[in-house]
C-alpha cells in the first residue's frame, strides 16, 4: 500500500509539471502570437491613416499601398503557419500519395521566390545540369512545394543584398520501385549560432530579438518543414556558422510512378 501511495503520488507531480510546463507554453504562445498579429495590424492601419492624409500626394499613397500589402502578406502567412502547426499536431494533415512531376514542382517553388529574391537583391543559383534521372514520382508535391518553399524564402530573407542562395536537387539512390532525393539549400547569409541550432526546430525560436520585423519572420517556418519532412519519411540536417551562412540538407524517398515513367519511354521511342 505504502509503494502504491508513492508512485499515485509520483503520478500526480508528475502530471501537474507536465499541466505546469503546457500552460507555460500556451501562455508564451498566446503572448508572441499577440504581438505578431499586432504588428502588421497597426502597419496596415497606419499606412491607411497616412494614404487618406495625403490624396493629392499619388506617390506617397503608392508606396503607402505597397507597404500596406507587405504587411498584409505578412500577417497571412503567420496565420497559415499557425493553421499548418495546428494540424501537423493534432494529426489533420494528410500527406498526397499521388503522381506528380518533380521538375514542374521545383519550377513552381522558383517561381513562387522569384519576386523574394528581386525584391532583396539577392541571387539565387541552381546547382543542378541536365534532366532529373526520375522526374515522374508518387508522393506528396503539396507538401513537398511548401517544405522547399520554406527553406528558400527563408536563405533569402536571411542573407545580405548581393549575395547568392544556392539551391541543387540531387538523386541519392534508385531501386527498381524507389528514388530518393537530396534537396540542397545553402546561403553565405547571417548563419546561426551552435546554441540556437539545437533549437531552431521549435515553434517561434528565433536567435535574432529583431528577427520579426527585420527578416519579416514568425518563427514557425522550420518547425513546420521539420514535421513535413519526418510525416514524408525523410530527413533534414544543418550545416550553419553565424556570420559565414547556413546549408540545409533534405532527403525524401519517392515511389516511382512505373506508368507514367513507362508512357514517357514509349513517346520518345522512336518509330520503325
Amino acid at each position: 500500500e505504502k509503494r502504491k501511495e508513492t508512485a499515485y503520488q509520483d503520478r500526480i507531480l508528475r502530471e501537474a509539471r507536465e499541466a505546469k510546463i503546457a500552460n507555460n507554453a500556451k501562455s508564451e504562445f498566446l503572448r508572441r502570437i499577440s504581438h505578431d498579429i499586432r504588428t502588421p495590424i497597426n502597419a496596415v492601419q497606419g499606412y491607411l491613416q497616412m494614404d487618406a492624409a495625403h490624396p493629392e500626394d499619388f506617390a506617397l499613397q503608392a508606396d503607402c499601398w505597397d507597404k500596406a500589402a507587405a504587411a498584409l502578406g505578412t500577417l497571412l502567412e503567420l496565420v497559415n503557419n499557425v493553421l499548418d502547426m495546428s494540424k501537423l499536431e493534432s494529426g489533420e494533415i494528410l500527406l498526397e500519395e499521388r503522381p506528380f512531376d518533380l521538375q514542374k514542382t521545383l519550377d513552381e517553388v522558383n517561381a513562387l521566390t522569384a519576386s523574394q529574391v528581386n525584391r532583396r537583391g539577392v541571387h539565387q543559383q541552381s546547382l543542378r545540369t541536365g534532366p532529373l534521372p526520375e522526374r515522374f514520382l508518387i508522393g506528396s508535391p503539396k507538401h513537398l512545394r511548401q517544405v522547399l518553399f520554406n527553406l528558400a524564402s527563408n536563405a533569402v530573407k536571411y542573407s545580405h543584398p548581393g549575395s547568392t542562395v544556392r539551391v541543387d536537387t540531387r538523386l541519392i539512390s534508385r531501386t527498381a520501385e524507389e528514388a530518393v532525393y537530396e534537396f540542397v539549400c545553402a546561403d553565405d547569409g547571417v548563419g546561426m549560432s551552435e546554441e540556437f541550432q539545437r533549437h531552431m526546430f521549435e515553434p517561434f525560436a528565433q536567435e535574432a530579438e529583431n528577427a520579426r520585423t527585420t527578416y519579416e519572420g514568425t518563427g514557425l517556418g522550420l518547425s513546420i518543414v521539420k514535421r513535413l519532412v519526418d510525416a514524408m519519411g525523410g530527413t533534414i540536417t544543418c550545416d550553419s556558422k553565424k556570420d559565414v551562412g547556413t546549408t540545409f540538407r533534405v532527403r525524401v524517398p519517392f515511389r516511382i510512378d512505373q506508368d507514367r515513367k513507362a508512357a514517357d519511354t514509349a513517346e520518345k521511342r522512336p518509330e520503325i
